[in-house]
Parts: structure tokens; sequence; C-alpha cells
């Protein structure tokens, strides 16, 4: 059974990867950050964020799509 605080992990992580820009993806954290701090330990957040949210590979949706300057 995944518990409450697994499923909120894994809620989280779905909203970022749906950003259609980097602003976006930078807002949603900004606004999940907090409850997720409440959900989870100091730790895993900062791990998170390190590994995820700062990094240099990008994976939320919008870091792939081509700008057409038509």
């Amino acid at each position: 059974m995944v518990s409450k605080k697994n499923l909120f992990v894994i809620w989280v992580t779905n909203c970022l990867k749906e950003a259609k820009s980097e602003s976006e993806f930078l807002s949603t954290w900004k606004i999940l950050r907090p409850e997720l701090l409440e959900m989870t330990k100091t730790e895993f957040v900062e791990e998170y964020e390190e590994n995820y949210i700062k990094s240099k590979a990008k994976w939320f949706i919008g870091a792939s799509f081509v700008e057409n300057k038509d």
C-alpha cells in the first residue's frame, strides 16, 4: 500500500512535469515546496530540489518544445 506521503510526492512530480515553460515549472515548485515540506522531511525536499528542480537536465514537458520563430 502506498502512503499518503508517497502519493503526494508523486502528485507534486506529475504537476511539475506537466509545466509548459520554465517559469511555470518554477512557479509551480514555489507553490508546492511548502506543502511538500509539511508532508516530508526537510532533507528529502532539499535532495529533491537539488536532484530534480535544479537539474541541468530539464524534465518538464515544456522543455521539449522547440520555439517557432516564424
